[in-house]
């Protein structure tokens, strides 16, 4: 029987890097409201604080709602409801 060939070769799964990369980019759409702070400040005439709180909350949030959903992807496996949906 003949080897495998270059479609059928396995890929390595990705690496580290890149999971750093896609974690780093998911926090860039809250970096982009820091510059707006001052701005919302005096636009709605409140502290400093409470804004900052609530962007900080959001970010903690997003941070994990990732997490939740990634270990229960993960749970699942790769083609998992799939493999559901063929069992029903």
């Amino acid at each position: 029987m003949p080897g495998p060939t270059a479609s059928q070769t396995p890929t390595a799964p990705p690496g580290r890097a890149l999971f750093v990369f896609l974690t780093a980019i998911s926090v860039l759409s809250f970096t982009a409201r820091l510059p707006a702070l001052p701005d919302i400040v005096d636009t709605f005439g409140v502290d400093f604080a409470p804004v900052n709180l609530s962007i900080v909350g959001c970010a903690v949030a997003t941070v994990l709602a990732e997490a939740i959903s990634a270990a229960l992807l993960a749970g699942k496996g790769p083609r998992g409801g799939a493999r559901a949906a063929a069992k029903e």
